[in-house]
């Protein structure tokens, strides 16, 4: 697909657990791009994605791609996944027992397909499993049997690739590679694609645009590193993982610094926008913005230095996560090196250090 292309989706459904799906989407999709579905678990993303596949007819469901029609349920038309030339990938590979590696992949290429099409063996080299041809999917490890997955839905060249979670059962190591790999192969091969997911960094590092799924509606749609940087209420940062989402409000404003108070705290925000003082606003703040310093700052470039006392330290594995009371909760995340060479332990008296620009601020009703 040389040319970028329209997403259109218009979907509305009451379903009988109470749960009501209403999304209205359209997103221009380039050659190599991916669209992030991100929300958490039973948003409604993987209902939309089948929406788009084909898999589902709801009641009011019109799905256009292109120049194609694919679902119109006012007109009664709905093309079957077949008919779409998608390409889908679930969380598990899903890949015919009885058939080798090379079968499964060859799969759905049919004979006399266009010669111009990526050959069955560069998919396979490009995911690293031209050697496993011969095998048998219970012969492949979790990791190999996703790649033969992903090598079999990008075979017949789709115009379209959707991702319902496919990296989520995989180990962490495995899980970061094949993020990269595919990345790589969706540009190499300029198929755009649709990813669900939940994980914050696999939107970040998969994602060209992201479109936040809430409660069965799409709360807000845009390139990736804005919207996590600047969510669009305080539901969407709670979804987006920012760990501290904060009552405040403005004091004053000048010098391109926000002056406000989150529980008789001083902040310094910059100024993105103008903000009148006395505006009730929620102040965002990431663990990974928040540096925990156990003496004077000196030259350091944080506005903010906030004297607080360690509550509680979790491991995350080599990433600590230490919650902080500075008059309101903040959490940081530090490596275990930095956390023993500070010494930090409950109790301890520190200062939390936060940039300015690292604090974001949405109006708050």
């Amino acid at each position: 697909m040389a040319e970028a292309a329209l997403l259109s989706v218009l979907v509305e459904h009451d379903f009988s657990s109470g749960f009501k799906l209403d999304v209205r989407l359209d997103v221009e999709l380039r050659p190599g791009s991916v669209l992030v579905l991100f929300g958490p678990s039973g948003a409604g993303k993987t209902t939309l994605l089948r929406q788009i596949a084909g898999l589902e007819r709801l009641d009011l469901a019109r799905v256009s791609f292109g120049q194609e029609v694919w679902s119109n349920s006012v007109r009664n038309l709905w093309r079957p996944p077949q008919d779409r030339r998608i390409g889908l990938v679930f969380q598990e590979p899903t890949l015919f027992p009885h058939l080798t590696v090379r079968d499964n992949i060859s799969y759905g290429v049919r004979p006399g397909s266009d010669p111009c099409l990526t050959p069955v063996e560069d998919i396979a080299n490009m995911l690293g499993i031209r050697d496993l041809n011969n095998r048998y999917p219970s012969a492949l490890s979790g990791g190999e049997a996703q790649r033969v997955a992903l090598a079999r839905a990008l075979a017949p060249r789709p115009q379209l690739l959707l991702l319902d979670e496919p990296f989520a059962s995989l180990d962490a190591p495995t899980r970061l590679r094949l993020r990269r790999e595919v990345r790589v192969l969706l540009q190499t091969t300029g198929t755009p694609a649709i990813l669900v997911t939940h994980d914050r960094l696999e939107a970040l590092g998969m994602g060209d645009t992201v479109a936040v799924v809430i409660g069965g509606r799409v709360r807000q749609m845009g390139p990736a590193a804005e919207v996590f940087s600047r969510p669009a209420d305080a539901e969407v940062a709670s979804s987006l993982g920012i760990e501290a989402v904060l009552p405040a409000h403005v004091v004053a404003a000048s010098g391109g610094l926000i002056e406000v108070s989150v529980n008789g705290v001083t902040l310094h925000v910059a100024e993105r926008e103008p903000i009148a003082a006395g505006a009730q606003v929620y102040a965002c703040v990431r663990a990974e913005d928040v540096t925990i310093e156990t003496r004077a700052p000196g030259q350091a470039s944080a506005r903010n230095h906030l004297a607080a006392r360690v509550v509680a330290i979790a491991s995350e594995g080599p990433i600590d996560r230490v919650t902080l009371d500075c008059g309101f909760a903040l959490d940081a995340l530090i490596t275990r090196r930095s956390r023993e060479d500070l010494g930090l332990a409950p109790g301890a008296q520190v200062a939390a250090a936060v940039k300015a620009t690292s604090i974001h601020l949405v109006a708050r009703p």
